[in-house]
């Protein structure tokens, strides 16, 4: 028997070295996951993209250059990876900030991957599992508790700016 499979979509955009790019390349996401008809997790994948961006400007984008977001769906999930041209993957590890906590909260699997140059970290969300609505609201929560005071402050302003950009 010959099983059919069906290939990922993937879509990927560059951004320039600015602190302005972050917002641009999460409203990239939002309209790939419109596009692709994602609802499940999305308010936790465009968090996550905040988070990657804003860590590859801060680590690993050098004057002049750009990162790139890159976005594939595939049977159950989607995965989000954000490359950058900085060095090595010493700034990838949980601990070095709030950052990459919360994507490890909210993410089912996260990690980085050397490239030449620089590195490209990513995160997957699988399928809706049973009873999602409460599985992505306890998710943020973790995070948020992960934060600190600043942090979580920032945290609850991104989350409210997504329901403003949702509405």
């Amino acid at each position: 028997m010959i099983q059919e499979i069906e290939p990922a979509l993937m879509r990927d955009r560059y951004f320039p070295r600015s602190r302005q790019t972050v917002a641009t390349a999460r409203q990239f996401t939002a309209e790939t996951l419109d596009v692709w008809g994602v609802t499940h997790h999305r308010d936790d994948l465009l968090l996550c993209v905040s988070e990657l961006a804003s860590n590859a400007l801060r680590y690993g984008v050098a004057p002049g250059r750009y990162y790139r977001v890159r976005l594939m769906a595939y049977d159950g999930g989607v995965r989000l990876e954000v490359h950058d041209s900085g060095p090595g993957l010493s700034n990838t590890r949980v601990g070095d900030g709030y950052g990459l906590r919360i994507v490890e909260a909210v993410s089912d699997r996260w990690g980085a991957l050397p490239r030449q140059p620089g590195k490209s970290v990513w995160c997957e969300f699988g399928g809706p599992p049973a009873g999602a609505a409460e599985d992505s609201r306890s998710r943020r929560e973790t995070a948020y508790l992960l934060c600190s005071p600043r942090n979580a402050q920032i945290l609850v302003e991104s989350i409210a700016e997504l329901d403003a950009d949702r509405s």
